[in-house]
């Protein structure tokens, strides 16, 4: 009788460790199978779409701004953490109506190539301000809007 209890939860075990083995195995092949969707997905919208907007060089980085819309003064939107320019579509479309609205790509985000420094909010000052000059957009009647979204406004 010992020996069959003994030998039930030998079995028992050796089935606990295959099942959740198995489970981790399936785990770890599921998320290898998203990031390489990821990264093939990411490639092919690359490949296939150009940004809606324009490509300006930053100090040797191709940053994305998408302008729309005329008067004064310019309103320049930034997207969150984690977000891109075409997340203010909506906004942007309905304040173009009235005033100039430029929405753009931090470095590293969305359509804008990748960063050379590393990312801080002096840094992240200095690349708008960087952008908003080799744009060629001065500042109309002394002014410029930013408005900021999520994470971006600190």
């Amino acid at each position: 009788m010992k020996d069959q209890t003994a030998s039930r939860l030998r079995l028992r075990s050796r089935r606990f460790v295959f099942i959740a083995a198995t489970a981790v195995a399936l785990l770890i092949t599921g998320y290898a199978a998203l990031a390489g969707y990821q990264v093939w997905a990411v490639y092919d919208f690359e490949k296939t779409y150009a940004p809606p907007g324009q490509l300006v060089d930053v100090n040797g980085t191709e940053m994305h701004l998408l302008c729309s819309g005329s008067g004064a003064p310019t309103i320049i939107l930034e997207a969150g953490a984690g977000s891109w320019s075409l997340d203010w579509h909506l906004v942007q479309s309905r304040l173009s109506q009235d005033v100039r609205v430029c929405s753009y790509d931090r470095a590293g985000t969305g359509c804008s190539g990748e960063r050379a420094a590393p990312r801080s909010i002096d840094n992240l000052v200095l690349e708008l301000d960087a952008l908003l000059t080799s744009a060629q957009l001065e500042p109309r009647y002394g002014r410029r809007i930013v408005r900021r979204h999520d994470c971006s406004a600190v």
